[in-house]
């Protein structure tokens, strides 16, 4: 059902190549120029974030926490710890699976957080792996919580700015049943897409 693809690949040489084929969802042509949704691929920038706010002595990977700023305490009285929200194993239940969650409205990252924070953890921190968006959206929150700074203003500063990512923004726009924020809020072409992968690695 994939009407066309936008792809850009970057050589060790330092080569690049784009190309696109196919129309977009809007029936016009597909193009390697067209920012869209890069939804998860958020999720690396968000890492690198973290990282850096760890490297500065702001974070630590580690350290115990007992509850999400702005949010609350950990289900169970429970302590996850930065690295399990990294590596998805910090048990926090997907906003999307819990009792509270409405696939027709909007919800901002502190209301998703707290839908997972109040249901119970799926397994103790750190003993399953288990993919969820809302650990990434809990990180989004720690990185502001440490900083005093929005994620948007850090994405720009540790990761924008400095891969001179000129067509990659953070999109406010709330949709329906999901929230982008530090999990997959970012809209990017695909040359940027590269120019972040070179960078990242």
């Amino acid at each position: 059902g994939i009407s066309g693809v936008a792809m850009a690949v970057a050589l060790p040489d330092g080569r690049r190549f784009v190309a696109e084929l196919g129309t977009d969802g809007d029936g016009s042509p597909m193009s390697t120029e067209t920012a869209r949704p890069i939804t998860s691929v958020t999720k690396t920038m968000t890492s690198a974030v973290v990282l850096r706010l760890v490297e500065e002595g702001r974070l630590e990977l580690a350290r115990p926490l007992r509850e999400i700023p702005g949010v609350g305490p950990i289900p169970g009285g429970a302590a996850v710890t930065v690295r399990q929200l990294l590596d998805h194993s910090r048990g926090l239940a997907p906003y999307q699976e819990t009792a509270t969650y409405d696939a027709g409205a909007a919800l901002t990252p502190e209301e998703a957080v707290a839908a997972s924070m109040s249901t119970p953890l799926q397994w103790a921190p750190g003993t399953e792996p288990g993919y969820s968006n809302s650990g990434f959206l809990a990180l989004g929150l720690l990185a502001e919580a440490a900083t005093g700074r929005s994620f948007d203003a850090l994405i720009d500063e540790y990761v924008i700015a400095p891969a001179a990512l000129a067509a990659t923004v953070r999109d406010p726009t709330p949709t329906a049943g999901w929230t982008g924020g530090s999990a997959g809020g970012v809209v990017s072409t695909v040359d940027d897409l590269a120019t972040w992968g070179e960078a990242l690695y």
